[in-house]
C-alpha cells in the first residue's frame, strides 16, 4: 500500500513538471508519467489478490481454532474435570487406552542376577531356582520349620507391579501353602533374627484361591515399588503345615531403563 501511495505521489510531481511556469498550455506529459498509472494500476490488483487470499486464510485458521476448540471443551467441560466418554448403548465409561509408551510388563525371572538370590531355611533338594521351572511339582519348600526368606536381586533396576505365587503340587497338599507373606523393597542381609523388627513395604495374606494356577496376580503398592534393585520375601506362616511349599513365583514388571527409552521415544 506504502509503495502505491509512493507512485500516486511520483506520477503528481512528474506532471507538475511537465507544464512550463510561462505556457498557459499543458505540456504533454513525459513517458515515466505515461507508465505510472499503470504501475499503480498493477500494484492495487496484487495488493486486492493478495488481501483476498490472506482473508481466506484467516478464516481458515479460525476454523481449524475453532474445532480444536470445539475438541478440547469435549474432553474438559466447563465446571469439572474430564468425563469419561460413555460406552456404546450406554453400557458406562470405555475400557482405558493402552499406555503411550506401547510397553507392556513382563515376567522379570530373566532379570534376576542369580549369584546375589538366596533362601534361607530352604530344602536343598527343592530350591529356591524351582520356583522359575514352571514345574509346580518341583518347586521350594522349607526346611526345618514353616518359615522361609527368599531374596531376589536384579541385574538393573525395576519397577514391579504384581507378583504371583502359585500353589505346590497342584494344590495336592494345600496345608503346606504359605498364607502370610511379607515384602521388602532394597533391603539385604535380613535374617530370622531381625527380619520381624523391620517394617514391611507390603504384607499378603493369601487364601488357596490367590494360588491357584488361573488366579490373577497380585498387585502392588506401585509407587513404593518403582525402582527396585531386591525384593526380599518373608514367609511369617502357612496354612497349618510342618513346612512350607510353594509351586512358582511370577515377578511382573518393566526395567527402568526401557521405561525410559520409551519415554524418549514418545517425545520425538
Amino acid at each position: 500500500m506504502r509503495l502505491g501511495v509512493k507512485l500516486w505521489q511520483t506520477y503528481a510531481y512528474a506532471l507538475k513538471d511537465s507544464v512550463p511556469a510561462d505556457s498557459s498550455t499543458p505540456a504533454r506529459p513525459p513517458v515515466p508519467a505515461l507508465i505510472a498509472p499503470l504501475c499503480c494500476g498493477f500494484i492495487f490488483r496484487t495488493l486486492l489478490l493478495h488481501s483476498d487470499r490472506r482473508q481466506g486464510e484467516l478464516a481458515t485458521e479460525v476454523g481449524d481454532s475453532g474445532s480444536l476448540l470445539g475438541r478440547t471443551t469435549d474432553m474438559f467441560p466447563l465446571g469439572g474435570a474430564a468425563q469419561p466418554a460413555a460406552a456404546a448403548g450406554g453400557a458406562g465409561p470405555q475400557e482405558p487406552p493402552p499406555a503411550a509408551d506401547g510397553t507392556e510388563d513382563t515376567n522379570l525371572s530373566s532379570y534376576l542376577d542369580k549369584p546375589g538370590c538366596y533362601c534361607k531355611n530352604e530344602n536343598k533338594s527343592y530350591p529356591w531356582t524351582n520356583l522359575f521351572i514352571g514345574d509346580s511339582r518341583l518347586g521350594l519348600q522349607s526346611d526345618a520349620d514353616e518359615q522361609l526368606i527368599m531374596h531376589f536381586e536384579f541385574q538393573e533396576f525395576v519397577k514391579v507391579k504384581s507378583i504371583k505365587f502359585t500353589e505346590f503340587n497342584n494344590g495336592a497338599d494345600p496345608e503346606l501353602a504359605p498364607v502370610t507373606v511379607h515384602v521388602h523393597v532394597n533391603r539385604v542381609n535380613l535374617g530370622f533374627e531381625d527380619i520381624e523388627d523391620v517394617e514391611p513395604t507390603q504384607t499378603f495374606t493369601m487364601t488357596l484361591d490367590n494360588l491357584r494356577s488361573t488366579a490373577p496376580p497380585m498387585d502392588l503398592f506401585y509407587v513404593k515399588f518403582q525402582r527396585v534393585k531386591s525384593l526380599t520375601f518373608f514367609v511369617e506362616d502357612n496354612a497349618g503345615g510342618d513346612v512350607t511349599a510353594i509351586g512358582g513365583l511370577e515377578i511382573m514388571g518393566r526395567t527402568v531403563a526401557t521405561t525410559k527409552m520409551n519415554d524418549f521415544k514418545s517425545r520425538q
